[in-house]
């Protein structure tokens, strides 16, 4: 029987129609939501969805939501997913709302705030730099005297290294938090910056098993990249995954997951 899957925002970058094409071809009948007028979707996406919901904006989890509940109506939805880490807590919510399978709106809210993601983690056993909620200049500076220099200030929903801003002393970190408007209603997650490599650790999970992992390599830092726009970053996915250098690495992985 063939399984009806609503993808949420397959329109947003060109990559994500790869996604539509991969479940039209193991037989799904895929329902995209994006906010694309339905004539100007790229003809190779058009090609992989069996239907179409245009919304305002993806940014308003509503109006999201809506657009699943009047699809349900015209034809039964069994799973609802995105590829884009912005939608994941509204498409978790979404699949709440109709009682389908998938990650929890809970477990997206931890994926999305960097802040209670980090606490979660240490709960569990993970070890993750020192961190904070802040919602002022003076919250931000009394964790930096606990804590100390170079810091990092970031949206608590931050995506990639975006609005990321490094601190060495109290200066930059004021500057840091009026460029990011920091308040009360727009809190920010404020953390040490530890030096190091940086890269990606990708699963493809079922029921809690890693099914198949891959490891990749990050050149330069995140940061850094974004810092320096004519930085071409490179990534370089390794294909010797049993190297015992990756086992640590793995093995917290899981470790994250369960």
């Amino acid at each position: 029987m063939t399984r009806h899957v609503v993808f949420v925002g397959p329109d947003v970058f060109d990559v994500y129609q790869e996604f539509a094409r991969g479940l039209k071809e193991v037989g799904a009948r895929v329902t995209g939501i994006g906010h694309t007028p339905p004539q100007r979707l790229p003809p190779a996406l058009g090609q992989w969805l069996d239907g179409y919901h245009r919304i305002t904006s993806l940014l308003d989890a509503a109006e999201i939501l809506e657009a699943v509940r009047s699809i349900d109506r015209e034809r039964s939805v069994e799973l609802v997913e995105t590829a884009d880490e912005s939608l994941v807590l509204a498409t978790a919510e979404a699949r709440e709302a109709l009682s389908l399978p998938g990650i929890s709106a809970h477990t997206a809210r931890l994926c999305r705030d960097k802040t209670a993601m980090k606490e979660a983690l240490r709960q569990a056993g993970v070890p993750c730099a020192r961190s904070t909620a802040v919602s002022s200049a003076e919250e931000a500076l009394r964790f930096a005297e606990e804590v100390g220099y170079p810091l990092v200030l970031k949206p608590r929903a931050g995506l990639g290294a975006l609005h990321t801003y490094r601190a060495n002393d109290h200066t930059e970190l004021e500057e840091a938090v009026r460029r990011l408007e920091v308040s009360a209603e727009r809190p920010a997650a404020l953390e040490e910056y530890i030096e190091g490599h940086e890269g990606f650790w990708d699963t493809l999970t079922v029921d809690g098993e890693v099914q198949h992992e891959f490891i990749s390599h990050y050149y330069p830092t995140v940061l850094a990249a974004m810092q320096d726009r004519s930085i071409a970053p490179q990534i370089a996915v390794t294909n010797r995954i049993d190297a015992p250098g990756y086992d640590e690495l793995k093995t917290m992985g899981r470790k994250v997951l369960a």
